[in-house]
């Protein structure tokens, strides 16, 4: 009977310790991919900026931008434009915080307007 318990007890701690890493951290990956696929010519470093496709809106609509700007990695910042990436979000409803990573850059915070009394 005390090694049945013992079994089950470490059976739990083991569940409980899996449980926790994998609510821990959102997996976007996919998401990720659709993204830097299908908004390429929007987002890409060297090009003029191009509007989005139909099908680039419906995939940011649908993706969580925010856990894709926490996994955006170094290579994936060679070839994209992190701040095109951060404007298509908000231009979307998907707005990344401020001060929050995007890849290796920190979104800025958005500089707020001058007081009308400024202008009197």
């Amino acid at each position: 009977m005390a090694k049945i318990l013992r079994v089950l007890v470490l059976a739990l701690l083991f569940t409980l310790f899996a449980a926790h890493h994998a609510w821990g951290e959102d997996d976007c990956h996919i998401e990720k991919t659709k993204v830097l696929e299908t908004c390429k010519k929007t987002i890409r470093i060297g090009i003029d900026y191009e509007p989005p496709s139909l099908e680039c809106c419906l995939v940011v609509q649908t993706s969580y931008m925010v856990c894709i700007c926490h996994i955006l990695s170094i290579p994936d910042q060679d070839h994209v434009s992190v701040f095109k990436l951060v404007k298509l979000a908000a231009a979307y409803g998907k707005t990344v915080p401020p001060r929050s990573k995007c890849g290796t850059w920190t979104v800025p915070q958005p500089r707020s307007p001058l007081p009308l009394r400024a202008f009197s």
